[in-house]
């Protein structure tokens, strides 16, 4: 299992398209990686935003888990448990919640 370095969200993300540009730093395929996404600098992210982390990573590029660390936004942790519940992904998608 590979271990990928942190991708580091800006402080406002909040298209699909900014997604999509952050997540071409990645490998096109990433079967049996574990993707770590840092929070650290979100202010504000959309729905979307989140969904499109997800369903690129997890069901087209196959990655085995997500992790998100550093998540202070509460509203971005539900999004992306929601997003990952609909894509079916529960399981693979790891939120680690700053108190």
């Amino acid at each position: 299992m590979t271990v990928l370095q942190a991708l580091p969200l800006p402080p406002l993300a909040g298209t699909r398209k900014r997604a999509q540009e952050l997540l071409s730093a990645l490998p096109p395929t990433l079967k049996g990686s574990i993707v770590t996404v840092d929070c650290r600098g979100l202010v504000a992210a959309t729905q979307s935003f989140a969904d499109e982390l997800i369903k690129v990573v997890l069901v087209e590029r196959d990655a085995s888990e997500m992790r998100f660390t550093n998540v202070d936004d509460m509203k971005f942790a539900q999004w992306v448990d929601d997003r990952a519940e609909f894509h079916g992904m529960t399981k693979r998608v790891k939120v680690d919640r700053r108190p």
